[in-house]
């Protein structure tokens, strides 16, 4: 955020809002006077909240860029290493402390109440992802009666990206192979942003069987 005024100095400052959170931030700029002045802040950041009675754990563009791409190549496998009490059963499918239905996702402020798994269910890609909040316990009324945990995701936008993209490629045993890529930018008042991603498995079935002649499937994903 870059804060200016006349007949003072320019303030920059970086700060990460979790979505659709209402935010009052005081903002103290040093004026421009002859004599020398000197200004002592002193900030402390924690993880967690003191007003909330759950956890809250925020992920931005950048921080989901530093993660090795195996966690973020699905919803799934982020949402077990980043969720607390999230684990993958036996078929794939997310369980959030215990229940396979007790994950909630929300879009841009839309709900959706598919279970996310890697190839039966139609998730997001991460990639699309600008943030996302993973919230578990106290949990406010907007989202719902959903007793287990919260996936709250606000989506990437072109004007971000300045004409820019990514194209990102994996490969391994078992027919396990994927291909995506993405791009974005501006025109005029206008933001694109278009994702695109294929693969295919041989992994469909946990454990896999070496000659298993129907436990094969693609995926096609695209946003726009």
């Amino acid at each position: 955020m870059h804060v200016e005024a006349s007949g003072f100095f320019v303030s920059n400052y970086d700060l990460a809002v979790r979505p659709r959170q209402a935010v009052v931030l005081s903002v103290e700029l040093a004026p421009r006077l002859s004599e020398k002045q000197e200004v002592e802040v002193r900030a402390e950041y924690t993880d967690l909240d003191p007003g909330q009675t759950g956890s809250a754990r925020l992920l931005t563009r950048q921080q989901l860029d530093e993660l090795p791409w195996p966690a973020r190549k699905d919803v799934a496998s982020l949402t077990e290493l980043i969720a607390p009490g999230a684990t993958l059963s036996h078929d794939n499918f997310i369980h959030f402390r215990g229940n396979e239905l007790s994950l909630h996702q929300f879009i841009n402020g839309v709900s959706f109440l598919d279970n996310p798994q890697v190839h039966f269910s139609p998730a997001a890609s991460p990639q699309i992802f600008d943030s996302v909040n993973f919230l578990s316990g106290g949990l406010a009324a907007e989202f719902g009666n959903r007793f287990g945990g919260v996936m709250d995701i606000a989506t990437r936008s072109g004007r971000s990206l300045d004409g820019h993209g990514s194209v990102n490629a994996g490969v391994g045993t078992a027919l396990n192979r994927d291909l995506s890529a993405d791009y974005g930018g501006a025109a005029g008042r206008w933001g694109y942003y278009c994702f695109a991603s294929t693969s295919e498995s041989g992994r469909y079935l946990n454990p896999p069987i070496r000659n298993e002649l129907h436990d094969i499937g693609y995926g096609v994903e695209g946003t726009a």
